[in-house]
């Protein structure tokens, strides 16, 4: 079917007016029309014609790129999800850099195509693509870059070959023709998962040699040197190729000067008498060089929830104002074992709260987290929860943060599509949030940024995320602040009046960071000997993660047991409540062990003991046994199930979840055993 005009269906159910491509906005009801540009893979994708519609739905724009004409729509699933896309939900965390299933192409030639979406989310300006391509490609852009934002693509390639490696899909760092970018982010156009053997660093330094004569001058020698050393097997671990590409750009950073901006602002909103949301700076204020910003969304209830948004928020701004990371031997996975540091004893201190006022299952307080830090040339940031981080440039925007919440723990544990997973019942429910129990069993995600241009940060609550209105404004509401020079406090109460409009459900609150670069009349040539990679000796007992990789695992490493008395949190994005802690006679993970020894020594009584290893030992996970991992793509039904829940129901998150194994002393390499590998879980 030919169609000779795009028009794009309202996402606003009481709408649905069709609108032209070229409209921002609809043109009935003002919602924000939606364009998503979809990738589809598959070797008979390129055969539609441009113009045409496919299955009355998608508008082929490009040879196998498709534009969805009616997004407010779930797109085709199939029941059951084959064994080929599990590595894009596995690596669903790495989605800031890859892509993810949106859903099925109808194709009257029988074979199936996939489509894939981004996180990316470019200048409506830009929707007519230009040169068939939703990005650039790296090799095509590589020569016109600086020295910085080349080595920057370079250390993003490095942290991926890792959780790559780990699903067998590290061959898409070595096919250039995967290798896209827009601005400084390193985007894969889709995952190449070759049967061939598994490739080795050195095949990264042979692709890397291809680049050094367009490369920047004042890394050219540099470069060559790594690679050599890649080539030579001189350098064996991705953990070492990451920290002499840290010491690198530490040195090329010094040629920018980086100042800061910050601004903040929340409100209760017009449906809610409490303001359970907190922030620092303080609402309302413009500061200078802080480098720092963190909003939190108070759960558990009225009081609890301000009280400990508000303790979070005391806590981390008195540890953060005494750090003095060090700078003249750049150690961030140190500085990163700092932050963990600072957050898990504001975990803790909420929780003893908790304990020492007896609060238990609703009463229960805690709250989600976002953090940014900058230091020297590259910004760290920490979340747990459901609030977001956002990161806006000239080029475009992408969600940095992947919530903490059930929709997305359904995709990582390979059980459903994420457009899929999010019409779930309770889909938004909170998997972990900070201060519900002690941070033996808290997950701390955490990533690193280069800054190598002028950009924004925007943290919020959701209630300013909610509804996609990030996605769907942010040109009109956030952009103008770098091309147009308005002001922070300018466009951070519109966006709070924004959310109060178009939401209206909950608290809201918002802070920006603006990062203004400015070249410095100064140039570094890079000499291989001055660059000594930072790795510390770790005990082999130390399960801590690579934090120099700069990116969050999968999941967790190893599944933790809940403390006692404690079972682990939901949240409902609806009535913003967290599904409390109930209370548990479940023992001590040794407690079992301790009482059959006892039974053995004191009567012989084998039988028992057996009996009881068998029915209560096993049935209580120790943080230190291997994890077992459920099928990831037709896992057995269990009562846990999304599809079971109601609102306000209270789970228990026990399923050991896939993982990339990030424990430095035990990298996966092709010599070792791949960390990630999917057992049946024998439950």
């Amino acid at each position: 079917m030919r169609n000779t005009g795009a028009k794009i269906q309202c996402t606003n159910p009481n709408c649905q007016v069709f609108n032209l491509e070229s409209e921002n906005f609809c043109s009935q009801c003002r919602t924000p029309v939606i364009k998503r540009y979809l990738w589809g893979m598959g070797t008979t994708a390129a055969s539609f014609k441009t113009g045409e519609l496919v299955g009355d739905r998608y508008l082929v724009k490009q040879p196998r790129i498709f534009l969805d004409i009616k997004p407010g729509q779930i797109p085709d699933l199939p029941e059951d999800l084959p064994a080929e896309i599990a590595p894009y939900l596995l690596l669903f965390p790495y989605r800031l850099h890859l892509p993810q299933i949106y859903g099925l192409l109808p194709n009257p030639l029988g074979e199936v195509i996939w489509l894939l979406e981004y996180n990316y989310l470019p200048l409506s300006k830009e929707s007519i693509l230009k040169n068939g391509e939703l990005f650039s490609p790296l090799t095509e852009v590589w020569s016109e870059a600086s020295g910085l934002r080349q080595l920057n693509w370079l250390w993003q390639m490095a942290t991926l070959w890792q959780p790559l490696f780990s699903q067998k899909a590290a061959w898409s760092l070595l096919n250039p023709s995967l290798l896209k970018t827009k601005g400084q982010m390193i985007q894969l156009q889709e995952l190449d998962l070759n049967p061939e053997p598994e490739p080795q660093l050195a095949d990264l330094g042979n692709l890397w040699t291809e680049w050094v004569k367009q490369s920047s001058p004042e890394i050219k020698d540099f470069l060559a040197q790594l690679c050599t050393e890649l080539q030579t097997g001189q350098i064996k671990r991705v953990k070492k190729l990451v920290s002499i590409l840290d010491q690198a750009i530490y040195k090329l950073g010094k040629e920018q000067q980086r100042n800061y901006q910050v601004f903040t602002l929340t409100d209760a909103g017009p449906s809610r008498e409490h303001n359970e949301d907190n922030c620092y700076p303080s609402s309302g204020s413009f500061v200078k060089e802080p480098s720092m910003a963190i909003v939190c969304d108070g759960l558990g209830g009225q009081e609890g929830g301000e009280i400990a948004s508000r303790l979070a928020v005391e806590i981390l701004e008195e540890q953060l104002n005494q750090l003095n990371f060090e700078e003249k031997l750049w150690r961030p996975e140190a500085n990163i074992k700092e932050l963990d540091r600072i957050i898990r004893e504001a975990n803790d201190k909420i929780s003893e709260r908790n304990d020492l006022e007896k609060r238990k299952e609703r009463q229960r307080m805690g709250t989600t987290l976002v953090m940014t830090v900058a230091q020297a040339h590259e910004l760290y940031y920490h979340y747990i929860g459901d609030s977001r981080i956002y990161l806006i440039t000239k080029n475009g925007t992408y969600q940095l943060t992947v919530d903490d919440d059930l929709a997305s723990r359904e995709v990582r544990l390979g059980y459903s599509l994420y457009r899929d997973a999010l019409q779930y019942p309770n889909s938004g429910a909170l998997t972990q949030a900070l201060g519900m129990a002690s941070s033996g069993g808290l997950h701390i995600n955490h990533r690193r940024l280069i800054l190598d241009e002028d950009c924004l940060l925007l943290l919020c609550s959701d209630g300013l995320s909610d509804y996609d209105r990030i996605e769907q404004y942010w040109e009109n509401k956030i952009l103008p602040a770098l091309t147009q020079g308005i002001s922070l406090a300018t466009i951070g109460s519109q966006l709070i009046n924004m959310a109060n409009e178009k939401n209206g459900h909950d608290n809201a609150t918002i802070a920006l960071l603006h990062c203004q670069v400015t070249p410095l009349d100064q140039t570094t040539n890079l000499v291989w000997s001055e660059i000594q990679p930072s790795i510390p000796t770790i005990p082999p007992e130390d399960n801590s993660e690579d934090l120099s990789l700069g990116e969050m695992p999968t999941v967790p490493v190893k599944l933790v047991s809940p403390p006692e008395n404690i079972e682990p949190l939901l949240q409902s994005k609806a009535t913003q409540e967290v599904a409390q802690p109930q209370t548990t006679t479940k023992s001590s993970p040794f407690k079992p062990l301790v009482a059959l020894l006892s039974l053995l020594l004191l009567g012989g009584l084998g039988g028992l003991g057996w009996f009881v290893y068998k029915n209560v030992l096993t049935t209580t996970q120790n943080a230190s046994d291997p994890v077992n991992i459920p099928n990831p793509i037709n896992p057995d039904p269990t009562p846990e199930s999304p599809q079971d829940l109601k609102e306000g129901d209270i789970i228990q998150i026990t399923d050991n979840l896939p993982t990339v194994d990030s424990n430095p002393e035990a990298e996966a390499t092709p010599e070792t055993d791949n960390p990630s590998t999917v057992e049946p879980n024998p439950q």
